[in-house]
């Protein structure tokens, strides 16, 4: 029986996530606050479950505000499968090495536009 597919909310992205090898499809898409919160309610609409995977609290705090959720910090480990989407709360800079980032850091880096959103759709299947 087939998984429920998923929509997950993330503080960054990585190749770890991709368990199956050979060719994949990734569309990446960047988004608005409010595309960002009609993706979640889409998702929500297709019966996805939503994974928050966001490890650090102010991370947590920072999405939870953008997209209207009350978020703790869930730090766990994603293997993104078939049809598994993604909102991916990404720093678009190299941080010093060890850098945790405060509140107040990541507000600055959202309104410096260092801070973007972007949705990922996973899929093994080629069109």
């Amino acid at each position: 029986m087939k998984n429920l597919a998923k929509l997950y909310l993330l503080s960054a992205f990585s190749l770890s996530m991709i368990r199956d090898r050979g060719w994949i499809h990734l569309r990446l898409v960047e988004l608005s606050p409010a595309t960002a919160r009609e993706a979640l309610e889409a998702a929500k609409a297709k019966g996805k479950e939503i994974v928050n995977a966001i490890g650090h609290p102010a991370t947590a705090k920072l999405v939870g505000s953008i997209l209207g959720l009350d978020l703790e910090a869930n730090r766990i480990t994603v293997a993104l499968e078939d049809e598994d989407e993604a909102l991916v709360f990404q720093v678009m800079e190299r941080l010093p090495e060890g850098k945790i980032l405060s509140e107040d850091e990541l507000w600055d880096l959202w309104n410096r536009g260092k801070l973007k959103i972007l949705h990922v759709l996973y899929s093994t299947k080629f069109y």
